[in-house]
């Protein structure tokens, strides 16, 4: 179900918290003015409403107006026994300099899960392309963190240059690519040994980092408030030399590259816009305004570019035209920027107000507001999951397969939630066998519940891209040499969520699926 707020006012440090019928917290918001909005759909039909006053100032209140409930004919009420998740939803880094910590959150529902020390006032982070390590830049003690997210622990520290600050994963999660502004140069470290296998000069104070799709070229943004450098370093991965460099505009810190490869795209503080370049000439092909850009990202389907400024807002630029088309409200003095491997949210780091702000890329309203440590930044690519062309591996066309539902008499019920994101198709098979034991279509957001028989099976999903190319997944458990084990007298729930990180999750090629 969902919930409909009118007029959402809240006083300064006023909290109004979302939970389940257990009590289990789903999301809290903060710092709203007179806001109309949905909620995001939450499983459950009972939500139960808590609003926290700071108790010095009266809070406002609120007005729920609507409420939705979606239902489904498949669905049946019944005691869940939870088979282990065939993946993990895209998780949140969220380095706070002012903590020496990183915050986790769980993009479902909007809450910190984890907590996480590190070095000295980190800035940078990084996730690898599969999800299991994060990578932060602490700029006070000069080193690099490397956080195991199976664990959400720190398993090394690497000795970096001084003042690290912003920090990329080459796209085949080989390498890292890390700014040292003090040093003025780029460090690039083996994520095998974690050692520093090159160092490469860039310009005066660099300061931001990305690297393309392909991972044969590295950006370097250079240049910071009392040096006003105002270049882009372009760095050859393979000869780890300066080939390029590109007069962007002035003081830029944050850079992006569309999911093609073609544009890049730089905030430029010092002159109020952003530069977009062209990879195949590096020259400057439009200038966008707005004042003093910060962070920036660009959408998984490169329409958008996501540009965080001075103003307390978040702009939107439609990257057909590269026109400014939306300006949302955030919270204070934000920084780092990041879109959800399925493009419909926006995660806005406030380091003045010590929050996310989490805009919904359909209305681009804020829909909820979480809070973190001290002076939060996360300054790079901080949710897991890619959010470029390698977030759709290449595969096959989608051709139609039609559902395949036996009804198995003695078998167990199990109710599947596609929580990825994009259409799927689930098939189980056998264990050990592509002899299909049901195929099922479930559309994004949907769920369905079929019957299967109990024993030991393979999972198998089929997920569908935007560009009608599709892509096999086979779901390898902990336990049971890979296998899922169905036992009687249980009736089941798998949820399906889109994530590099997901547990066992194995991309195969077409010859390898189901029948």
């Amino acid at each position: 179900m969902r919930l409909h707020f009118t007029k959402l006012e809240l006083n300064f440090d006023d909290k109004l918290i979302l939970l389940n019928r257990d009590g289990n917290k789903l999301v809290t918001f903060k710092d709203y003015n007179n806001e109309d909005f949905w909620t995001e759909w939450y499983t459950g039909n009972t939500i139960k409403v808590k609003l926290e006053t700071n108790r010095y100032e009266t809070a406002y209140g609120f007005k729920i107006d609507q409420v939705e409930i979606r239902t489904n004919p498949e669905s049946i009420s019944m005691d869940i026994k939870e088979t282990p998740s065939s993946s993990s939803a895209p998780f949140a880094y969220i380095t706070n300099g002012g903590s020496n910590n990183v915050s986790v959150i769980d993009t479902v529902n909007n809450t910190v899960i984890a907590v996480v020390d590190v070095g000295s006032d980190p800035f940078g982070v990084a996730v690898a392309p599969d999800g299991k390590k994060v990578y932060v830049a602490n700029m006070g003690s000069n080193n690099i963190s490397v956080i195991d997210t199976a664990t959400n622990s720190v398993t090394d520290t690497i000795d970096a240059g001084i003042n690290p600050r912003g920090i990329a994963v080459s796209p085949d999660g080989t390498k890292i690519y890390v700014v040292n502004s003090a040093s003025n140069n780029v460090s690039v470290i083996d994520t095998v040994t974690n050692n520093v296998t090159a160092s490469v000069t860039a310009g005066g104070i660099p300061y931001g980092v990305a690297v393309n799709p392909d991972g044969t070229k590295v950006y370097v943004t250079n240049g910071d408030i009392g040096n006003e450098n105002n270049t882009v370093s372009v760095i050859d991965t393979i000869s780890n030399n300066v080939t390029a460099t590109v007069t962007a505009g002035g003081i830029p810190y944050g850079v992006a590259v569309t999911p093609d490869g073609t544009k890049v795209y730089v905030a430029n503080w010092g002159s109020d816009n952003v530069s977009v370049i062209d990879t195949t000439s590096n020259n400057i092909t439009a200038r966008v305004n707005i004042t003093k850009p910060i962070g920036i990202t660009v959408s998984p389907d490169g329409k958008k570019v996501y540009v965080t400024n001075v103003s307390n807002n978040l702009s939107v630029i439609d990257t057909a035209n590269n026109t400014v088309t939306a300006t949302v409200n955030v919270g204070s003095d934000p920084s780092g920027v990041a879109v959800t491997p399925d493009g419909k949210k926006v995660y806005v780091v406030n380091s003045g107000s010590n929050n996310v702000s989490v805009i919904d890329t359909a209305s681009n309203i804020v829909i909820a507001t979480v809070p973190t440590g001290n002076t939060p930044r996360a300054f790079g690519q901080f949710i897991s999951g890619s959010v470029s062309n390698s977030a759709a591996p290449a595969g096959p066309e989608c051709k139609e397969i039609k559902d395949y539902l036996p009804v198995y008499t003695n078998g167990v019920n199990l109710n599947i939630i596609n929580k990825v994101g994009k259409d799927i198709l689930v098939v189980w098979t056998k264990a050990d066998s592509r002899e299909p034991v049901f195929k099922v279509n479930i559309l994004n957001e949907q769920n369905r519940t079929v019957t299967t028989p109990t024993g030991i099976v393979d999972e198998y999903i089929r997920i569908s891209y935007p560009q009608e190319v599709c892509s096999w997944y086979r779901v390898i458990q902990a336990t049971n040499s890979g296998h899922t084990q169905l036992e009687s007298g249980y009736d089941y729930t798998v949820t399906y969520y889109w994530g590099s990180n997901g547990t066992g999750l194995t991309p195969i090629p077409d010859s390898e699926a189901p029948e």
